[in-house]
């Protein structure tokens, strides 16, 4: 019997099922079908508002408020996201962390345990490394899950022209259902590997340490310039981001000269030609300013040009946040949903291509 090929080994096994806790609009759900090929089962999320977003694109059953389901009546699935509220956590909050009510660490924990899935992927503020992510790490630990990566991805280091800082975490599970990966997917599901203990070492920290990390202790959110044993690229080592191994300013920014873009970078992971058939502003639409290299920039990404940012009121567009945010033209724009409505759901939602480019990384650590 001739054996068979990868191409073909990979269209006969079933894809991935994906299952989305805290779901938004489903920002983080797109990114990991972007990355790892899945399929989404079911979304939970109880907002009225999100809930009419994710019926409308996503067309998957919703499970509602997370801390009213049954998961021992939930099918499992090979993969569970989650973007948990993040006002406990956020600078612009007051930062109560676990001691919010809107903290919801428990009730994720409670639906992996019985989920048992191959891969847990979060997205959360950069704050949440002081106030939950130490919990969260303890935690997985317990629920076995021994290969946990974790780091902060900006915005602008897959090309968007803001910052806009998110902290991605990967956890794969040795006792997942391992169902194989999807038909030619951008990315296998990780390989798991027997974790290996830091010589000397025997706490629970140390168990949760892979081959890779054996060398040095393992994450820890008290120790963010601590060599944690990452490749490259580093997620959370240097100052600026690392993108295809070019140093490159972050976002625009009028107010600091340190923060400005330069311009085109010539890296080819971050396209800086123009969309075909944009002709430079000669007086008509909106002038960018000091943000139209980073502007250009994301055009090009997207492959279409930016909306006007403002309505006749002056006011913020939702169709311009979604553009910012790399979803469909239109994605929000539904019968019901006001202008406020939209852009809080837009605020608080994954950009796709963001968290696509954060599970490569991620994915690249347990090579």
């Amino acid at each position: 019997m001739v054996p068979r090929t990868d191409d073909e080994r990979r269209m006969t096994e079933p894809v991935p099922l994906l299952g989305s806790l805290c779901s938004g609009i489903g920002g983080l759900d797109l990114a990991v079908e972007h990355a790892y090929g899945t399929r989404l089962a079911w979304t939970s999320d109880p907002d009225p508002a999100a809930a009419a977003v994710l019926a409308a694109r996503l067309h998957t059953p919703n499970l509602g408020d997370i801390t009213q389901v049954d998961w021992t009546r939930v099918p499992r699935v090979h993969v569970v996201t989650c973007g948990a509220p993040c006002q406990p956590f956020s600078v612009a909050g007051k930062r109560k962390g676990t001691d919010d009510p809107r903290y919801l660490w428990p009730h994720v924990t409670e639906a992996l345990r019985h989920l048992v899935p191959d891969l847990f992927v979060m997205e959360q503020v950069p704050g949440y490394i002081t106030l939950g992510l130490q919990h969260a790490l303890d935690d997985l630990a317990a629920l076995g899950f021994d290969d946990i990566r974790w780091g902060v991805v900006a915005a602008s280091d897959a090309g968007c022209c803001h910052q806009r800082k998110r902290l991605f975490l990967a956890a794969a599970h040795p006792q997942g259902l391992r169902r194989g990966a999807a038909a030619d997917p951008p990315l296998p599901l990780p390989a798991r590997r027997a974790p290996r203990e830091v010589a000397g070492g025997g706490g629970r920290r140390d168990r949760r340490c892979t081959h890779q990390q054996a060398a040095a202790p393992a994450a820890h959110p008290h120790g963010l310039r601590r060599q944690q044993g990452i490749p490259w690229p580093p997620l959370l080592q240097r100052p600026r981001a690392v993108v295809a191994g070019r140093r490159h300013q972050a976002a625009a920014h009028p107010a600091r000269e340190r923060h400005r873009h330069t311009g085109p970078t010539g890296d080819t992971r971050v396209p800086a030609a123009a969309v075909p058939g944009r002709a430079p502003h000669r007086g008509h639409g909106p002038d960018w300013r000091e943000y139209t290299g980073a502007v250009r920039r994301w055009e090009a990404v997207l492959g279409r040009p930016a909306p006007h940012p403002a309505d006749e009121h002056r006011r913020l567009r939702p169709e311009f946040v979604e553009w910012l945010q790399a979803f469909p033209d239109g994605y929000t724009d539904l019968p019901g949903l006001t202008r406020a409505t939209r852009l809080r759901l837009l605020g608080g939602s994954v950009n796709p291509i963001q968290g696509a480019l954060a599970l490569r990384l991620l994915h690249h650590l347990s090579l």
